[in-house]
This record gives C-alpha cells, structure tokens and sequence, in this order.
C-alpha cells in the first residue's frame, strides 16, 4: 500500500480502513446512484434525465445544507463552439479540505487537495489510498478514474474519456429530502426535480432552454454563501474566468448534423437517444456516441450490481476453542430478496468441521483434532451470483499437560486483520511444565545451570515440581554436605587421621600419611620404618653408624672423626719424606703403631697390589649396594636407575615404580659413560681449592652430583677448561637424556651441598669409565634427610 502525505498535511490513520468500509457499506446498501456525462447529460437522484449545457461552474449537489457539495466545471466540447462537457469536478465536506479532479489531455486526470497538486505518479503503485482530513480516502481505480469515498457514505467517482469528465455520485438513504442543486430533491417525486436557486419549480416537461434557465441559477459565486465555489484558481483568477456572459447553448431540439453520413452511422449507434445523436452532431465524432451508450450500458449494469443486496450471514465474531474439543457454531443466513442460497466451506476448513441446516440457521460443528492453521470461513452466494461471506477470528488453545490460556489478552476480533485470523494463544502451563504448548518437561537441574557440586549427580524431580524441583546426590567421599555445597573434611582431626603413626596430611577429599625425616612410609600408607642411610651412598668417608631416622659417621683405629662430623683424619699423618707415595685422591698416609708408614683408603676404594695406589671398589660387580633393578658404578661409589617403564620414586628408599601407561615410556636413565658420576669422597685436602659455581650440585649421603648450567646446547659436548696454576679444571662429556632423568631423580633424594673444592691430578686410573677422574671431592656440610 501507498500512503501519502499530501503537501496539506493530510496523514492516514490507525483506523481510517474501519471509516470508509463503514462508508462503503452505507453506499452499497439502500444508497442512490446517477451520473452526469457529456454535453453534460445528467440523471437526477429521483431518475429524471435531460441536458444541461451551461458554461462554467455550477452546483451540481448540495448534501444537508452544505455539510457535502459536489461543483462541476463546463468547458466547451472537442470541436464545438455550442456544446459543453464537464472539465473539471470538485467536492468536499463543510469545514474540510477539498478535493478537485482536472481533465488532462483526451483521458487523463490531475488532482488537487487543499489547493496543492497530488503526485500521481505515486498513485501507479498497487493499492494507492490517500486519507484528506480524516473525513474521506481517494483511490485510483483504473488510470483514468478517480474514486472519493467519504467516510459519511457519499462517494464521487470521476472517469476521463474522449476529452471529457464522466461523475457518478451516490449518497445513502440518511440523505433523502437533504439534497439540491442539478441533481435535484432526492425524495421520490421527480415533480420537483427541476429547482432553481431561490427554491422555484419548473415542471418536468419543461423546455431545454427552460431548464437551461434553472441550472444556470446554480452557478458559483467567489463570495462567501451557499454557492461559494470549491475550485482552485491560479493567481489572479476566479469562477468569472470558466464562464462566457451571454453565452446560450444549441439545444437538442435544434439537432443539425450537416452531414447525411455521419447522421446515418450515428442513428446506427445512438439509436433514438437524443443526447447521443447531440454529441455526434456536434462534435463531429461518432466515436463520441459508442463511448456515450457503452458508459451508459456499464453504469446501468454497475447499478443493477449494487441494487443487487448480497446475502445477509451472521455469527460470532470470535470462536474460542481447545484441542481436543467439539464445538458448535450458529450461523444466521439469509437473503434479503429471497433467492435461493448455495452455502460452502473456504477452501482450507478441514473435513473435521462439518455444516447442517435448519432454515436460515447453520450450525458448524468442528471436532478440534488439530490446532493447524487454517481460515474459518462459510460463504454464501445467491442466484444473482452476489455472495457474503461468515470468516470469524479462531482462537486456539492448544495447551498440553493441562495448561491454560489466558483469553484476557486476546486481540479484539475487529481489529484482526485478514492474514492473522487463526490466533494460537500463549499457554499458560502448569508448574514443572514449559514451552509454547506447555509440551516439555522442566528439566531444573539444566534450567539451574547444574547446581550440585562437581562430582554428585542431580536428579530432576518430575511435576508438579517446578524449576527449583531438584534433588543433589549425596557428597564425593572425603566431603560433608547436602550435594549443593560440600565441605571437605579434614581427616587429620578425625579417627582416621589416628592411623598415621607419623604425621597426618589433610587433602582436598582426602588424606594421607606422612614420616619424620630419615623414615619412609611403607606400602599400607600408614607406619613408617626408618631409613638405611648406611645401605646407601653417604657422606662418611669411612664407616657409617645407621641410628633410629638418621644415621652417625665413624672412623676407623687410628683415624679420628673430623669436625664436620663426616671426614675422617689420620691420628698420626705422615710427615716429611716417610709418605712411600700413597694416593692423595681416595686415601691416606698414615704411621701405624709399629712406626711404618702406610697407605689407607676411603670407603669406596679399595688398596692396591703396589700399596700405595687407591682403586674405586665396583659394588655394582661386588653386590654391595642397595639397588632394586639396575647399578650404575661410579668413582668411591654408585648409583642406581631402572628399567624401561620404571622411574625411581622421589624416596630413594623405596623400590622402582611403574610409569603410568598415559605417560609416554621412559627412556633409559642409565647414564652414558661419559657421564659425571655419583662420587662419594673423602674429606682430606683443602688446600688449592676453587669454589665451583657454574654447576648444581646434590649430594646424596656421600654422592654428590654435578650438572653443567653452561651457556651451551646439551646436544652438544661442553668443552674442557684449564685455569693455570692452582685452578681447577672440569670435563663433562655430554649427558644423554637417561642421564639426565637420572640426575634430577637423584636431586630429590637428598637436600643439595655444594661442592666446595675440586682438584684434578690428571692422573688416569685403570678400570675408570670416565677419562678425567676426579681426586678428590671434599664435602662440606653434613646432608640432613629431607622429610619424605
């Protein structure tokens, strides 16, 4: 649809539809129709017709004392200096904007609201309507016509053909005895038809030149009064410029074709229709008289159509319905003249509603099965092919689970509109119930965004329980609850936490036991046992005293324990020229009781065939050592390494444990042989001796472990370096990746020293693995046994 503002200020509104249906029916049903064409020939409301040749502007209808008034401008016919025809058409209701159709051309039309051109181009849109001043809606029913309907019932159509304005008005019964003007009383006496102005009456025989007496006393005047014209003028004009003074017409009587053919084929066309014969003749066109006497076949045809009522068929204006319902519905048919009625179902009503009849009363009976969408309509067509039509606003409820709809907030059936006359309603469910229809379950525990703690099941409670209807399971082991919240529960101050011997370790669900240092928690996971530190690499250069979560260095005769409670010193050391050359790496030169001097070694070594020379003691070969797979020997001492798909467990005491099968398999932790060993040392020489601080170093009840953190890739060998004089010199080969996961396993066994002196004699030891032996390692600080 097209809605237009038109430059008055003319806007539609919400419920104008409403006023010229209204207006429309009002028109159709006990109205009048005439029509004024031509010369112009005019038909009064009462049915008297004749001929009015006028030039200029004239009333042509005055409705209630001019409350509506429709004026008609005359200008000279095609070709004719004699003859007339409407130009111009204008109308409006008191006290409102007026409207005004122009002639352009053969057959086009201008229109005029408010005094201000419409663009029509506007009106080539499909369904253009434009509302002026709330009172009347002008249409565009073909391209050469222009319908005004007013909301009051009076319509006024105007047709351009052939050069000339075709009117047809129609006003409803309400007006009868409320008209006058070139149309005449309406009032069923067509004896007073013909009235002038000032209220005299001509006879109905009256002559054309009589009669054009009486219509030209209905010419417009510029002053205000009954006759004040409508028309629009340019500037500087006024109704004086439409009009000729002293103009008198031809009359019918005074036919003259001047043309023997023309009046032959004219006689042919109009028959003994005096004003067709008068426009031929003075127009000198024959199209003129088919178009005159097809005009006055189709407005007769368009008048018997419209005096034709349509059947008269009533019902409810709203049906509420529920599925699964059977409802009735009474329909009132009938014909206001009688004829005989056909009455069908629309296309889309199902076989569930079926029609019966009992006079003019119809009963439709539909079994709701289905809430599909579908127009309810009966229609009702007579023998004159004239039909109404019973299309009622259906409004569904279709609720499951015994929900509800509330019909409170239904739209008011008059105001539905055509496409929107199925309504399913909004249900309103009962609790634990959800959806258009109320079809769906509330499901709480995802409406609540699962509301149990992680871990416990939520159970959806069934309806009437509603979005708050659900139940928690009972709390995860190790936490106290309702299964909305739960609290852990701390173990360790409850009689389970009595089952550590040790200490107790509160967990988030759980707990577990934990040992004092120099113990380790057996396999029940709840008694400790004390740790063998004298089984494993320590820090005791010669004997080591294993004691209750801890364990104690000692020497053997003749040495005496050192301060750092580890080392072990000579009680009567060599001195000057009586040392026969003992190794100084992994021994001592000592006077025994005798008086002789002789070599004695650390633990880890063993004294060779010359006396004099300290061998590392393989305990991997010897069996002397505590590990629970694999033995990797080193110089004073070993370390131990597991399997494939084994690692050491961060208590060294403890046994190699699986790796878990979601852990890619571990590669060897067997070190290369070029690796830096485990050494457990002596405590003797500190003299020449460079702190080491480019390494980590952990040492391990006498091993000591030495990891490069140099700048340089560990794909690649760190290079040796030599510092001159007393300066220490260090070579690690590179260390494979077993290697190194045997190096950190190690770190956690024991908290880390550092390695206060290294001092290299670049001596090489038969049966060594490593190219570089280390003379000797002086622990520093006594290692003390992390809590495991």
């Amino acid at each position: 649809m097209v809605v237009v503002t038109s430059p008055g200020g003319f806007l539609k509104t919400e419920d104008w539809r409403r006023k010229a249906a209204e207006g429309i029916a009002r028109r159709t049903s006990n109205c009048r129709w005439i029509r004024a064409w031509g010369d112009p020939h005019i038909t009064t409301l009462d049915g008297v017709r004749y001929a009015f040749n006028g030039l200029g502007e004239f009333v042509v209808v005055d409705v209630d004392n001019g409350e509506h008034q429709v004026q008609g401008r005359t200008c000279f016919a095609k070709g004719s200096s004699h003859a007339t025809v409407f130009c111009a058409i204008a109308t409006a209701q008191k006290n409102h904007s007026g409207i005004q159709v122009n002639l352009e051309g053969e057959s086009g039309v201008g229109v005029y609201v408010n005094n201000s051109a419409v663009n029509m181009t506007l009106s080539e849109e499909e369904d253009f309507e434009l509302e002026v001043d709330d009172t009347a809606v002008l249409t565009r029913p073909a391209n050469n016509s222009i319908l005004i309907v007013f909301f009051s019932g009076i319509t006024v159509k105007v047709t351009a053909n052939k050069a000339m304005l075709f009117m047809e008005f129609s006003a409803p019964e309400e007006y009868m005895n409320k008209t006058r003007g070139l149309l005449g009383r309406w009032d069923g006496d067509t004896s007073n038809d013909f009235e002038f102005f000032n209220g005299t009456l001509l006879p109905p025989k009256s002559s054309e030149r009589n009669i054009f007496e009486m219509g030209s006393s209905w010419q417009v005047t510029d002053g205000d009064g009954p006759k004040k014209s409508i028309f629009q003028y340019k500037p500087g004009e006024d109704s004086s410029n439409s009009t000729s003074a002293g103009f008198i017409p031809k009359f019918t009587d005074e036919l003259d074709f001047g043309d023997p053919d023309l009046e032959e084929e004219a006689r042919e066309v109009c028959g003994n229709d005096t004003s067709c014969l008068f426009d031929v003749a003075e127009t000198g066109d024959i199209e003129v008289g088919r178009l005159a006497e097809a005009e006055e076949q189709n407005f007769e045809n368009s008048v018997f159509a419209r005096d034709t009522f349509p059947p008269l068929i009533s019902g409810p204006d709203a049906v509420y319905v529920n599925l699964g319902d059977v409802v009735e519905i009474q329909v009132n048919v009938s014909d206001p003249a009688g004829l005989n009625l056909t009455i069908e179902t629309g296309d889309e009503v199902p076989a569930d509603v079926s029609v019966s009849f009992n006079g003019d009363d119809v009963t439709l009976l539909w079994n709701v099965t289905s809430d599909e969408i579908f127009n309810l309509q009966l229609v009702a067509t007579n023998t004159e092919n004239s039909s109404a039509e019973y299309w009622p606003v259906v409004y569904m409820c279709s609720c499951r689970n015994n929900g509800s709809c509330n019909t409170s907030n239904s739209m008011d059936p008059s105001l539905v509109s055509d496409d929107k006359r199925f309504v399913i309603m909004d249900c309103v469910c009962q609790d634990g119930y959800t959806g258009q229809q109320c079809e769906t379950d509330i499901d709480a525990c995802a409406a609540n965004f699962d509301p149990c703690f992680p871990g416990v099941n939520c159970t959806d409670l069934t309806p009437p329980a509603d979005v708050d209807g659900y139940e928690c399971g009972e709390c995860p082991v190790g936490y106290e609850g309702n299964g909305t919240i739960c609290q852990d529960v701390d173990e360790c101050e409850t009689d389970e936490g009595l089952l550590c011997q040790h200490t107790c370790i509160n967990n988030i669900g759980n707990f577990t036991c934990g040992c004092h240092p120099g113990y380790h928690l057996l396999e029940n996971g709840f008694n400790c046992s004390d740790i063998d530190e004298c089984a494993m690499p320590n820090n005791c250069s010669q004997l080591c005293d294993n004691t209750d979560g801890s364990y104690n260095c000692s020497c053997w005769d003749g040495f005496s324990l050192d301060t750092d409670g580890q080392s072990c010193q000579p009680n009567n050391p060599c001195e000057g020229g009586t040392d026969p050359g003992c190794d100084p790496v992994g021994g001592w030169c000592m006077v025994n009781e005798t008086g002789t001097a002789v070599c004695v070694c650390e633990a880890g070594y063993e004294l060779a065939n010359d006396s004099v020379t300290c061998l590392d003691k393989d305990e991997c070969e010897l069996g002397e050592r505590h590990c629970h797979q694999l033995c990797n020997n080193t110089v004073g001492g070993y370390t131990c390494y597991c399997e494939d798909g084994y690692e050491l467990p961060d208590d060294p005491s403890q046994l190699c444990k699986d790796i878990p099968e979601m852990t890619p398999p571990a590669m060897s932790t067997e070190p290369s042989s070029t690796a830096s060993r485990q050494t457990q040392t002596d405590e003797t020489h500190t003299d020449g001796v460079t702190a080491v601080t480019d390494g980590v170093t952990a040492v391990t009840d006498g091993v000591t472990v030495v990891t490069s953190v140099a700048s340089q890739s560990i794909a690649g060998p760190i290079t040796e370096q030599h510092v001159a004089g007393n300066t220490t010199t260090i070579v690690i080969s590179v260390l494979s990746a077993s290697a190194m996961l045997a190096v950190v396993a190690l770190i956690f066994w024991r908290m880390s020293t550092r390695v206060k002196s290294v001092q290299l004699s670049g001596k090489h030891y038969p049966g060594s693995t490593d190219e570089l032996v280390v003379n000797k390692i002086r622990m520093s600080e006594t290692v003390e046994m992390k809590k495991m």
